[in-house]
């Protein structure tokens, strides 16, 4: 009898739980689309190779610990003008969803060159509708590898909304030249001043 009525505490302590994750989450979701419609959009010169080698430092490091191989190619030196902080944080976000959903002895790539960045990953393939829902607040892949590694399922869709608002055109999509990795492609190219 006592188990019983303990199994059922916990069960509606998880329920709880899980109730108030939701609600932070929502909260969290308000937050982020509330300031970055408020925020001044900033405008500053960036050097590209300075700015992308400040970033992947905590995502090489996490990348080494995973026994994941982490390759950086930066062939150019361009200069871009947009809000430094926003896009640090969008792409950010690519890279640690790269490094997050790349399995132990398989590979991440960052690769830069004439004003375009190229993250690819050897990871579960994103297709047809799990595509297209990729970037909607909260969507998060069925598969059990997808749901091991937890997240709250805004990352993909800050991503996005940072890029629509910085007017920064991307691309997500599985690699033609490998189909066992997703490329996620930023284009600098109106961002030149």
């Amino acid at each position: 009898e006592f188990h019983r009525a303990g199994h059922g505490k916990m069960f509606m302590e998880n329920k709880e739980n899980e109730s108030l994750k939701i609600s932070a989450k929502l909260v969290d979701l308000e937050d982020a689309e509330e300031f970055l419609k408020k925020s001044a959009i900033g405008k500053e010169k960036i050097k590209i190779a300075d700015f992308l080698s400040e970033i992947i430092v905590p995502y090489e490091m996490i990348a080494k610990a995973k026994k994941i191989h982490f390759s950086v190619n930066i062939s150019s030196d361009d200069e871009i003008v947009t809000d430094k902080n926003l896009l640090r944080k969008a792409i950010s976000n690519i890279i640690m969803n790269a490094v997050l959903y790349t399995e132990t002895g398989k590979s991440v790539e960052l690769n830069y060159t004439q004003y375009m960045l190229e993250i690819v990953n050897e990871g579960e393939i994103i297709e047809g509708e799990n595509l297209k829902k990729i970037f909607e607040p909260f969507f998060r892949m069925e598969s059990s590898h997808s749901r091991e590694h937890g997240g709250s399922g805004l990352g993909l869709y800050i991503v996005h909304t940072i890029l629509t608002i910085l007017d920064i055109p991307y691309d997500f999509r599985k690699n033609h030249t490998n189909e066992s990795q997703m490329k996620f492609v930023i284009y600098f190219r109106n961002k030149i001043k």
